[in-house]
């Protein structure tokens, strides 16, 4: 009965765990769009090299879903699912 409770929790969880931080090798995120993938602000803090504003900084999705930081943004824009992600004006700074 006992090792039934944490079997149950970690049935709860792991979904969850799996779901978060989840992107397409090859494109291009907004902060933004990452914490709405499910990654936490602590993740994108540890990879954007101290840039406080991950919201707008822009990082670049490598194969198996390792994420690596591109530089910040004056504005990110969303692209459609499939799609980049950019820097307005199409550059990062």
């Amino acid at each position: 009965m006992r090792a039934t409770f944490p079997l149950l929790a970690l049935f709860t969880v792991l979904p969850a765990a799996l779901a978060a931080g989840r992107c397409r090798e090859g494109l291009n995120y907004c902060g933004s769009t990452l914490l709405s993938l499910g990654w936490t602000q602590s993740e994108l803090l540890a990879i954007a090299d101290g840039d406080a504003n991950i919201e707008k900084a822009l990082f670049y999705c490598e194969i198996d879903g390792i994420v690596e930081y591109s530089g910040p943004c004056t504005v990110c824009q969303r692209a459609p699912e499939g799609q980049s992600d950019a820097c307005d004006e199409g550059q990062a700074r």
